[in-house]
Protein backbone atom coordinates (compact mmCIF):
# COMPACT_ATOMS: atom_id res chain seq x y z
CA UNK A 1 0.00 0.00 0.00
CA UNK A 2 2.76 2.42 -0.19
CA UNK A 3 5.07 3.45 3.08
CA UNK A 4 4.27 4.06 6.63
CA UNK A 5 5.90 4.57 10.08
CA UNK A 6 7.36 1.89 11.69
CA UNK A 7 6.33 2.52 15.69
CA UNK A 8 7.79 0.65 18.21
CA UNK A 9 6.11 -2.73 19.41
CA UNK A 10 3.52 -2.31 21.78
CA UNK A 11 5.56 -3.68 24.64
CA UNK A 12 7.96 -1.17 24.38
CA UNK A 13 5.72 2.05 23.97
CA UNK A 14 3.83 0.20 27.26
CA UNK A 15 6.48 0.78 29.05
CA UNK A 16 6.46 4.31 28.99
CA UNK A 17 3.41 4.41 30.85
CA UNK A 18 2.79 7.35 28.27
CA UNK A 19 -0.97 7.28 27.29
CA UNK A 20 -0.45 10.65 24.95
CA UNK A 21 1.85 8.94 23.56
CA UNK A 22 0.24 6.05 22.41
CA UNK A 23 -3.06 8.76 21.06
CA UNK A 24 -0.35 10.54 18.89
CA UNK A 25 0.65 7.03 17.69
CA UNK A 26 -3.22 6.00 17.14
CA UNK A 27 -3.55 9.45 15.36
CA UNK A 28 -0.83 9.35 13.04
CA UNK A 29 -1.85 5.77 11.80
CA UNK A 30 -4.92 6.63 11.63
CA UNK A 31 -3.70 9.54 9.23
CA UNK A 32 -1.66 7.53 6.91
CA UNK A 33 -4.26 4.67 6.81
CA UNK A 34 -7.01 7.69 5.51
CA UNK A 35 -3.91 9.01 3.31
CA UNK A 36 -3.07 5.23 1.77
CA UNK A 37 -6.95 4.14 1.01
CA UNK A 38 -7.06 1.13 4.19
CA UNK A 39 -9.88 0.35 5.48
CA UNK A 40 -8.54 -1.76 8.30
CA UNK A 41 -5.98 -1.60 10.74
CA UNK A 42 -5.28 -4.83 13.05
CA UNK A 43 -3.02 -3.50 15.33
CA UNK A 44 -4.38 -3.29 18.86
CA UNK A 45 -3.37 -6.44 20.72
CA UNK A 46 -5.19 -6.48 24.15
CA UNK A 47 -4.32 -9.86 25.32
CA UNK A 48 -3.23 -10.50 28.86
CA UNK A 49 -0.27 -12.67 28.42
CA UNK A 50 -0.17 -15.83 30.18
CA UNK A 51 2.85 -18.08 29.78
CA UNK A 52 6.25 -16.22 28.87
CA UNK A 53 6.60 -18.34 26.02
CA UNK A 54 3.62 -17.17 24.22
CA UNK A 55 5.23 -16.05 21.08
CA UNK A 56 3.12 -12.89 20.20
CA UNK A 57 3.98 -11.62 23.77
CA UNK A 58 6.01 -8.33 22.02
CA UNK A 59 2.14 -7.49 20.51
CA UNK A 60 0.32 -6.80 23.91
CA UNK A 61 1.68 -3.82 26.09
CA UNK A 62 2.66 -5.83 29.19
CA UNK A 63 0.95 -8.01 32.01
CA UNK A 64 -0.99 -5.41 33.85
CA UNK A 65 -4.74 -5.23 33.23
CA UNK A 66 -5.69 -1.35 33.36
CA UNK A 67 -3.07 -0.93 31.18
CA UNK A 68 -3.58 -3.05 28.46
CA UNK A 69 -7.29 -1.21 28.71
CA UNK A 70 -6.25 1.84 28.71
CA UNK A 71 -3.49 1.79 26.03
CA UNK A 72 -6.02 -0.28 23.38
CA UNK A 73 -8.46 2.08 24.09
CA UNK A 74 -6.40 5.22 23.20
CA UNK A 75 -4.98 3.53 20.17
CA UNK A 76 -8.30 2.52 18.88
CA UNK A 77 -10.19 5.62 19.21
CA UNK A 78 -7.87 7.85 18.09
CA UNK A 79 -7.20 5.81 15.23
CA UNK A 80 -10.54 5.59 14.12
CA UNK A 81 -11.49 9.14 15.25
CA UNK A 82 -8.71 9.83 12.46
CA UNK A 83 -9.98 7.86 10.19
CA UNK A 84 -13.76 7.31 10.32
CA UNK A 85 -12.75 4.60 7.27
CA UNK A 86 -11.54 1.92 9.67
CA UNK A 87 -13.18 -0.86 10.51
CA UNK A 88 -13.43 -1.53 14.50
CA UNK A 89 -13.68 -5.01 14.85
CA UNK A 90 -12.98 -7.07 18.60
CA UNK A 91 -12.79 -11.13 18.84
CA UNK A 92 -13.24 -12.82 22.08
Amino acid sequence: MGSSTAFPVAMARGATWDIDLERRIGDAIGREAKAQGANYFAGVCVNLPRHPAWGRIQETYGENPLMLGEFGLALTERSTESYHGLRRTFCP
